[in-house]
């Protein structure tokens, strides 16, 4: 009987080292697949300045030590024209490349501001860029 106790209580203490092991081991796989360097947003506008009602093409090229990032868990654009409290905010896809790309028009002339707000890899990147909407 005292045999059979220490076989399972060794089988147990076996199976749990092998358990701690491998979960290490692919701890370590996902830290090697992500670097540590700085998540770098970069914003183009095409088409500024824009006029009123006319389409603007608005990108954000996100890289982290010079190679795209794909898989960003959030991209988001925040519009904001000057002296308006109210903003608005879109979601964005990954076109390609980490290229998240969006379409938009606007139906007032003025001084605008768009925030990407990027949340990558335990980072979170928001840079601004100013653009102009004439008449």
């Amino acid at each position: 009987m005292k045999k059979n106790a220490i076989v399972m209580v060794l089988a147990l203490m076996m199976v749990l080292l092998v358990a701690g092991c491998s979960q290490s081991i692919e701890s370590e796989k996902k830290q090697a697949n992500h670097s540590s360097g700085i998540l770098e947003v970069e914003i183009a506008i095409k088409a500024s300045p824009a006029k009123v009602n006319e389409n603007v093409v608005f990108e954000a090229k996100v890289t982290q030590d010079g190679k795209p990032v794909e898989d960003a868990k959030e991209v988001e654009f925040e519009f904001a024209r000057e002296g308006d409290p109210d903003t608005e905010i879109i979601k964005v896809k990954n076109q390609e490349n980490g290229v998240y790309q969006m379409e938009k028009s606007f139906p007032e002339e003025g001084g605008y501001t768009i925030t990407t707000h990027v949340t990558a890899r335990d980072m979170h990147s928001m840079p601004s860029e100013e653009f102009e909407i004439t008449p």
